[in-house]
């Protein structure tokens, strides 16, 4: 009992939180508070630990001390605004318990406050609550954050959590993880180029030349009615490959609405609103025969995109009389045009047949050649999709032979660029093992990658594993960077010739390089 105490007492002179963190949750039930209490009244100098600990004792009567909630509160501020995450946590709890029905809001706020605070600082009492408050609010993006950090895989399972909000937390810790990685990079030379420097040597300036980033932007609406105001048929190509992707960024009725009144609309502005409701985009009520009506006036103005979903419309039936002749024409036409962009949902066959089946003819064969020689041309330059549709006709055997594993590596190649679709069928074919040798890590992260949420639903507990690994990594790489950046202020504190430091002229420099 006495070595418990002692090392208590220890802990608590270090300030140490980390080994506190036993003893409060732990083994608090053997600690001789009186000896606790006498070692602590001793000090002339309190630090953020003993003041946290005499509130404490104040709240539970500890000590020998009489329970004395407001006085405990105080102390529990006083430690709290010195840093220490145990007061900040109780302080949570309080204002979160305390039964007062004209302030439950304030109160409320001020829980969230001081539990996120001490979260911060590593408390996972503290985060485990931020979570459960995530979870009341349905905020659950951040929900997921903490659930992660404070190791609750059970509540993670099945605390109703959707799937849409852990995708969403994966792709921002693996960019974080990217930008930690760059910038533990950048330090890491600073410090070889000062370490290898003689002993008076003259100032130096660093100049770093790091890898190409590829920065993949956001599409949102003032974008998107900028691209369609300047017929960029080339940038809208992609954007409209991807609709999906923003379907929840863009504002689809206010796009509907900017455009209601003009007169004299191009091409790709009828498309869009062909689309828009022909596929019920949010805040517009759908409406196919609509959807036909602009896409046939896209087509009109010689809008391949317009063309193309105008075939699709007479293949399917949607919104006009179905007539496959005139949709494989269609179809056909855009061919001649080589845009990759405008057969975007139709295998070969189905341009050409109207359905997925092989009848060889000379003329069929022209048309298969027309088409694998675009999707040639696209993987030549490096187009995701275009790799991504010669990895369907190798996968189907459509317009070539089946070839299963040729079909795959394209598969990953697009996927690599970028592909969420692509992402989403390598994902589950690492999950599966279909074919190839199973790795449930890479599966569950193209799956996060892409929100393919049926297959991160049925892998749930995989999914948890994977995402706790990255936020480890993510704090980890945290660490390391703080601890490199330590070491090159250190080793940066020469005077120079200017008067100053190295350090504030380099660190200037590296930091405004960032902005």
């Amino acid at each position: 009992m006495e070595g418990v105490t002692d090392l208590f007492i220890k802990a608590l002179d270090d300030d140490d939180n980390n080994a506190l963190t036993d003893f409060y949750y732990t083994s608090n039930v053997s600690i001789d508070f009186n000896k606790v209490f006498s070692h602590v009244e001793s000090r002339e100098i309190l630090n953020p630990s003993m003041i946290h600990l005499l509130g404490w004792m104040c709240y539970e009567g500890l000590g020998g001390n009489k329970k004395d909630e407001k006085k405990a509160i105080v102390l529990y501020k006083q430690a709290a605004a010195a840093g220490n995450p145990f007061a900040m946590t109780k302080l949570g709890n309080y204002f979160l318990n305390v039964l007062s029905f004209d302030e439950v809001e304030t109160n409320i706020k001020k829980a969230f406050e001081y539990f996120t605070k001490a979260a911060k600082r590593d408390d996972k009492r503290a985060m485990e609550k931020l979570a459960d408050l995530y979870l009341t609010t349905n905020e659950q993006e951040k929900a997921v954050k903490w659930l992660l950090r404070s190791d609750q895989k059970q509540k993670f399972l099945t605390g109703g959590l959707k799937v849409n909000p852990i995708c969403c937390h994966f792709n921002k810790v693996t960019t974080k993880i990217k930008r930690m990685k760059e910038e533990i990079f950048k330090f890491e030379r600073m410090i070889e180029e000062m370490e290898l420097r003689p002993p008076n040597s003259p100032e130096i300036v660093f100049e770093i030349v790091f890898e190409e980033i590829k920065v993949v932007e956001v599409v949102n609406t003032n974008n998107l009615l900028d691209l369609l105001e300047h017929d960029d048929s080339d940038k809208l190509g992609n954007i409209y490959r991807n609709c999906h992707n923003f379907r929840n960024i863009i504002n689809w009725e206010k796009v509907v609405t900017h455009f209601k009144d003009k007169k004299n609309l191009n091409g790709n502005i009828l498309n869009i609103l062909g689309y828009i409701y022909g596929q019920s985009m949010d805040g517009v009520i759908g409406s196919s025969l609509k959807a036909a009506r602009f896409y046939q006036q896209s087509c009109d103005a010689g809008n391949v995109f317009g063309m193309n979903n105008l075939a699709l419309c007479y293949m399917r039936g949607h919104g006009v009389q179905q007539n496959t002749y005139k949709g494989r024409k269609l179809f056909q036409t855009t061919l001649g045009m080589n845009c990759i962009n405008a057969i975007s949902s139709a295998t070969p066959s189905f341009i050409i047949f109207g359905q997925d089946k092989h009848i060889h003819t000379s003329k069929t064969k022209r048309y298969f050649n027309m088409i694998i020689e675009l999707y040639q041309k696209g993987v030549e330059n490096g187009d995701a999709y275009a790799i991504e549709k010669l990895g369907d006709c190798y996968y189907l055997g459509d317009a070539v032979d089946i070839d299963i594993k040729k079909a795959f590596d394209l598969y990953k190649s697009s996927a690599k660029k970028g592909s969420r679709s692509a992402q989403s069928f390598v994902g589950r074919w690492y999950c599966s093992g279909n074919g190839i040798d199973k790795n449930m890590k890479k599966g569950i992260k193209l799956c996060l990658k892409s929100y393919t949420f049926y297959t991160l639903q049925k892998y749930q507990s995989e999914t948890y594993e994977v995402c706790r690994a990255l936020e480890t990594e993510y704090h980890t790489l945290k660490n390391k960077r703080k601890n490199l950046q330590i070491k090159f202020e250190k080793l940066t504190e020469t005077p120079t010739k200017s008067g100053g430091t190295i350090f504030h002229d380099t660190k200037k420099h590296f930091f405004d390089s960032q902005k």
